[in-house]
């Protein structure tokens, strides 16, 4: 049943496996949906020689393979700094990994980790002539 002042809107409750969601659990997901959304689509040009961001120093840090979790609150900050200077690099693979303080190898699983994410990182590629990540 809608709440109050809702009948006849066609209103539905965002319901959840098992049945119902707090609006705590709402407005987690919709922060996370809109992290990931900025991640992906705005870049920040950064000059090629620029330092790297805080947050992606700490999880270099913690982790110098980049092997971050989903889950990790700082995931998407970390993955607009990755994009961001591989954008400053013209979406070279093997330069933006030096910039970025890890091996090729690790730059990739780091990419692949995540399906848009991935395609994101193909369509930087592709804008600047080069053929996509496999």
């Amino acid at each position: 049943m809608p709440p109050d002042g809702l009948e006849g809107t066609g209103f539905q409750p965002v319901m959840g496996p098992a049945g119902c969601r707090s609006q705590h659990e709402n407005s987690a997901r919709v922060l996370r949906r809109l992290r990931q959304a900025i991640a992906l689509s705005q870049r920040n040009r950064v000059a090629p020689t620029a330092g790297s961001s805080p947050v992606y120093l700490a999880a270099l840090k913690r982790d110098p393979a980049l092997r971050v979790s989903r889950r990790n609150p700082d995931y998407w900050l970390i993955a607009q700094h990755v994009l961001d200077m591989f954008f400053a690099y013209q979406a070279g693979l093997a330069e933006a990994a030096r910039a970025l303080h890890l091996s090729t190898g690790q730059l990739v699983a780091f990419l692949q980790r995540d399906p848009k994410l991935w395609e994101q990182t193909n369509r930087l590629r592709n804008a600047f002539g080069h053929r996509p990540l496999r």
